[in-house]
């Protein structure tokens, strides 16, 4: 009898094992229709860097950034050279200069457009004072270093390398002979978009050698007045005025900048390391308990136990009461001897009828049950059953004598 005990003891612990593991997944909610045992609560996250974004501004006028660190300055480019210099947050260079004038700007850049028809060159070469002058593109339409294919109404302009007087320059430019007696406009500027022009030349694909003559210079500008640091040498092309006290300055900008957050991802956690948490942007997730029939069955097994300490009390008194101690105590062996037989008959026969019976999908029962428990309620069942018949025979046999 002791051993049955023992083993409705253990079953008690096991079912309580079991239950304390039945946690569900995270969710993200509940369903009220549910009666939940138990429910646990965590909340996550998202987690994110902080990146700077800014740039050095004399003011915000479009509003654009949320701070400004007045601590965190450069100062401008210089102005041009002026009488006259005022105004705050400013740098302020003084200087004695050469003012100078020129009737024909000088060229940094060269153009060939407005072409007749579709052009391809083999070579262009530009020469100031018969030395080569370097240059890059700085637009080639539908064309690369080699100059192929230049499509009718597209253009080529050249950035030389610094600026060269106007009247030095001379050219060279081969066509590609597939393109014979095309013409083009070659023309020189002082600046990128054009407004300032220098030499203009109807030109042709037959010619490759061009040397200007004034005819080049009939829309010839006269540059703005410049300022020198040194003296200038007055010639036919240049105009020199009385030197003068000038000024420039460079404005003072200081950091403009907004903090943008870039998140790690889209997902929720409790914790990222090396990020931030954003209290603002989180959500709840829970686990929980499925109410069950555990505590039915842990109560009735508790009851069983409590019985048979009773009845087992109960036997022992009378066996006293009678003078039958030795007797009493073969019975109980004997009965021992049978339960611990008949247990091992139980747990081979359930053992024998799991091996037989597939677990899965081949018993309608509650999904919110684990199958352990069925299977362990069956146990108890026929050590119930077992216990009943046994204690009804002892009584019997305790009748009769």
């Amino acid at each position: 009898m002791k051993k049955i005990m023992l083993i409705l003891s253990t079953l008690i612990l096991f079912i309580n094992s079991v239950k304390a593991e039945e946690y569900s997944d995270w969710v993200e909610w509940l369903d009220n229709s549910i009666k939940y045992d138990d429910v646990e609560t965590e909340t996550r996250y998202r987690f994110y860097k902080e990146e700077i974004e800014g740039e050095y501004l004399t003011s915000d006028t479009l509003n654009k950034y949320q701070y400004q660190d007045i601590e965190k300055f450069i100062y401008s480019e210089f102005s041009n050279w002026q009488e006259t210099c005022n105004g705050e947050n400013i740098n302020i260079e003084n200087k004695l200069l050469y003012p100078y004038k020129k009737l024909i700007v000088d060229t940094n850049y060269i153009y060939i457009d407005e072409l007749y028809n579709d052009i391809s060159f083999n070579n262009i070469k530009i020469y100031s004072n018969g030395i080569e002058v370097p240059y890059t593109f700085e637009v080639c339409e539908n064309c690369v270093n080699n100059y192929n294919y230049i499509k009718k109404g597209e253009k080529i302009i050249l950035k030389l390398d610094k600026n060269y007087p106007s009247k030095s320059l001379t050219f060279y430019i081969d066509a590609n002979s597939e393109y014979p007696n095309v013409t083009y406009k070659l023309k020189t500027t002082y600046d990128k978009d054009g407004t300032k022009l220098a030499l203009v030349k109807i030109a042709n694909t037959n010619l490759k050698d061009f040397i200007p003559n004034d005819r080049w210079f009939y829309l010839a500008m006269e540059s703005d007045i410049m300022y020198s640091e040194t003296p200038v040498l007055e010639d036919e092309n240049t105009i020199i005025y009385p030197s003068k006290n000038m000024c420039r300055y460079q404005e003072k900008m200081t950091y403009f900048y907004n903090i943008n957050k870039v998140y790690y991802d889209n997902n929720y956690y409790t914790n990222i390391e090396g990020y931030i948490k954003d209290t603002n942007d989180y959500k709840v997730y829970y686990r929980y308990l499925i109410k069950d029939d555990n505590e039915e069955i842990i109560e009735d097994l508790n009851s069983t136990l409590n019985n048979n300490k009773v009845t087992n009390t109960n036997i022992n008194n009378n066996s006293s009461n009678n003078g039958q101690e030795v007797e009493d105590e073969n019975i109980n062996k004997e009965n021992i001897d049978n339960n611990d037989l008949s247990t091992i008959n139980v747990s081979d026969n359930i053992e024998k009828e799991n091996k037989k019976t597939p677990l899965v999908n081949t018993m309608s029962i509650n999904k919110k049950v684990p199958l352990i428990k069925y299977i362990i309620l069956l146990v108890i069942i026929l050590t119930l059953i077992f216990i009943f018949y046994q204690n009804k025979k002892y009584r019997k046999k305790m009748s009769l004598e």
